[in-house]
């Protein structure tokens, strides 16, 4: 992976039609926690693979390269999956300093947590972009997740552990 860039700009992508509240959440979380500059983007969907009624998440990826300084994160609302699963709510390519993240199955009726669950996934799918590994501490942002029950259990922010590798 390339050496992180010290003022680094986070390009944000939205897909498709985007609450306003889960794009002002993104922007400034995202900014907060990696202390970097968000830009943002609207584009059409990619050209991508298809299952059912789903998106290939890695089909995104050269796509959303183009947009991107140093980093760039797509949010759609189209589900996702990759070959290996039958979903993902997001990935992340550190190689091309891309990911993209699905907000199909993190919505909810209630705005408060559907907003969280937006934030929780896109600082996770940052996180590996900025040389994070998945961690085992449950309620960390960078925890593995597969359910929902597994991004409500996890907090919006990084371990101590997860911190000292990031800012270090």
């Amino acid at each position: 992976m390339p050496p992180r860039p010290a003022k680094a700009e986070i390009k944000l992508v939205f897909f498709g039609k985007i609450p306003i509240f889960i794009i002002d959440a993104l922007k400034e979380s995202l900014a907060s926690t990696f202390k970097t500059e968000i830009a943002v983007e609207k584009s059409g969907l990619p050209a991508c693979k298809t299952r059912k009624n789903q998106l290939n998440a890695k089909n995104f990826m050269p796509f959303i390269k183009k947009f991107k300084k140093d980093y760039a994160l797509g949010i759609t609302n189209k589900d996702l999956y990759i070959p290996s699963l039958n979903f993902v709510f997001g990935i992340a390519l550190p190689s091309l300093g891309t990911a993209v993240i699905s907000l199909a199955r993190l919505k909810s009726k209630n705005k408060a947590l559907f907003k969280n669950r937006a934030v929780k996934e896109a600082v996770h799918e940052v996180g590996h972009l900025f040389g994070l590994e998945h961690c085992d501490n449950s309620k960390c942002a960078m925890h593995f997740s597969d359910s929902l029950k597994d991004v409500d259990a996890k907090r919006p922010s990084f371990c101590l552990s997860c911190k000292k590798r990031l800012f270090n």
